[in-house]
């Protein structure tokens, strides 16, 4: 081969594998594309309304600018959603039963580059039969109720309570269908966004019926499902302890007293079945542990102890022989286990009472445990007249708990 034919020979192959080179820069160019996530938008609810998402995601080929991507409706006329070569927007205006084609337009919209057809589908029937959410079980205290449950997915649920019961409404609905009247409502939860739920519902009345409603938006859906149920608070239990008794003054001035004692909780004289009293023979200034107890189930919100103290004064001396006597006892203990007996005297006798009452709800707003606190008191009984002289204190301590 001369030297010309071979240098003509080098320039065919440089040209060959330029071509080459181009074609293969071209193959290998993403070509312009459009895409949409999900193109099969599910609705589960009849609705003209209410609008869901599609994400639109779109990259147009070098040399094509201005770049834009058009929506259209159903056919209708294009209309511009985003301009720009690459980028993601979400599409929010999704509804039933309408088609949307998206479009991506290069050179000023003179090119059509790529589409993506978005549809919707209507699923109904299957949430209903399902539910959404599951395993409620209320716990209540005596001034609060836990109510807990669950929901197939992380959700909002708000629990209301009210002594009233819910009014009808559909267990799923588009909307957040009142089940209460506001003015009915006696406690709120703030919404609680997870898909195991455990709620405090405060400020509550002990010993009584309430009713609940959970309410929970499920974002996959766009639903609203709801559940209700009952739960009754605890009893007010009060146990009262009278612990000891300080005679003030015992009513004899030669001897020591005679003294008997009863004890009421809220009027009850015999709460546990056996009668509340207590006998000591004392001195004026003496102290006695009596230790009496009582308790009182479904106790209202005000406390009131009492105590009487009876001295017998009676003496009867009986010979026995020229110069021995002993004192007999024919009157008994006075009438201690009465609630109306309150001060007084007789040939028997003397006798006074004092009593005290304790606010419960006013002295739960300032302890650290609502459901279980215990309180110190103390009764003083001393005589408004001239019909006795018994004067004592009572010192003891109450405890509020509530039970089933």
């Amino acid at each position: 081969m001369n030297p010309l034919t071979r240098s003509k020979s080098r320039t065919i192959l440089r040209l060959l594998i330029a071509l080459a080179l181009v074609c293969f820069g071209l193959s290998a160019r993403a070509a312009p594309n459009i895409s949409a996530n999900p193109t099969e938008v599910i609705f589960y609810t009849k609705s003209s309304t209410m609008q869901k998402s599609t994400t639109i995601t779109w990259d147009a080929e070098a040399g094509n600018d201005p770049v834009g991507v058009y929506v259209t409706v159903n056919g209708t006329k294009e209309q511009l959603m985003h301009t720009g070569a690459t980028g993601t927007k979400t599409a929010k205006f999704i509804t039933l039963n309408h088609t949307f084609e998206f479009c991506l337009w290069g050179n000023n919209h003179s090119v059509k580059l790529d589409c993506v057809t978005v549809t919707t589908k209507l699923v109904e029937g299957v949430l209903s039969a399902l539910g959404f959410i599951h395993n409620v079980k209320p716990t209540p205290k005596g001034h609060s109720v836990n109510i807990s449950f669950t929901t197939d997915r992380t959700a909002a649920a708000v629990v209301q309570v009210s002594e009233k019961a819910p009014k009808a409404f559909p267990i799923l609905s588009k909307e957040d269908i009142a089940a209460f009247e506001p003015q009915d409502l006696v406690s709120v939860s703030l919404p609680s966004i997870k898909s195991s739920h455990s709620i405090e519902l405060p400020k509550l009345e002990p010993g009584k019926d309430f009713f609940f409603v959970i309410s929970a938006y499920d974002k996959q859906t766009d639903l609203w499902f709801k559940v209700k149920g009952k739960f009754r608070t605890l009893q007010r239990k009060v146990s009262v302890t009278f612990q000891k008794i300080k005679v003030v003054d015992d009513s004899d001035d030669l001897s020591p007293g005679d003294l008997v004692f009863g004890f009421f909780v809220n009027g009850q004289n015999a709460p546990n079945g056996k009668p509340m009293t207590f006998g000591a023979h004392a001195s004026t200034d003496s102290t006695k542990t009596s230790n009496i107890t009582g308790s009182v189930v479904g106790a209202p919100t005000t406390l009131t102890l009492k105590a009487i103290g009876y001295d017998d004064d009676e003496t009867e001396w009986i010979p026995v022989g020229p110069f021995v006597a002993i004192l007999a006892n024919t009157c008994g203990t006075g009438d201690v286990t009465n609630l109306s007996t309150t001060e007084g005297e007789n040939s028997c006798g003397e006798w006074t009472s004092g009593s005290k009452s304790f606010d419960l709800k006013a002295i739960s707003e300032n302890v650290s445990n609502i459901e279980d606190f215990t309180q110190s008191f103390t009764i003083q009984a001393r005589p408004k007249g001239d019909d006795s002289e018994v004067s004592f204190d009572v010192t003891g301590t109450f405890r509020v708990q509530y039970v089933p």
